[in-house]
């Protein structure tokens, strides 16, 4: 595609640019919205590429079994996110714990100030609301395959 350095339009989307000619704006815009929904769909937790699913299950078992009213949690850093990973990722919690209780929890641990804004995501893509129940959310948005919610943190809204 030739780019008309007169006539261009510049898209962000997180850390990339992307220049268009005028004529073409609409029509590539579509594209892009294309291009971020697929990798919203394919993000991935290092959790499950260092683990098998057989093991996943297996933990998820064991866990189940040892705390049959907590639920297992796989908490990992977004992509682009600046701060630290998380020392734990793996954590066992009470369902009736709310998320923002939650989030205070994980602040004290990544050492942020109380005021700054974190952001969660159940599956990387979906946004969580801190006066949801942890059991609500692991209703709706567990990984089907191996039984653990998996959520990503953040501190700026990031999808993808």
């Amino acid at each position: 595609m030739k780019i008309n350095r007169k006539k261009q339009s510049t898209y962000k989307f997180s850390r990339y640019n992307f220049f268009f000619e005028t004529s073409k704006s609409e029509e590539l815009k579509n594209y892009l919205k294309y291009i971020i929904i697929i990798n919203i769909d394919k993000m991935e937790f290092e959790f499950k590429n260092n683990n098998t699913l057989e093991r996943r299950i297996n933990q998820y078992n064991k866990l189940k079994k040892e705390y049959p009213t907590k639920i297992p949690i796989i908490l990992e850093k977004s992509n682009n996110c600046r701060l630290n990973q998380i020392v734990q990722s793996k954590y066992i919690l009470s369902n009736d714990l709310t998320m923002a209780e939650f989030i205070n929890i994980i602040k004290n641990k990544l050492e942020i100030e109380p005021d700054r804004a974190l952001f969660f995501l159940a599956k990387g893509k979906f946004t969580i609301s801190g006066d949801e129940v942890l059991g609500d959310i692991y209703d709706r948005y567990k990984d089907n395959d191996d039984g653990f919610l998996y959520i990503t943190y953040s501190e700026e809204v990031v999808y993808g």
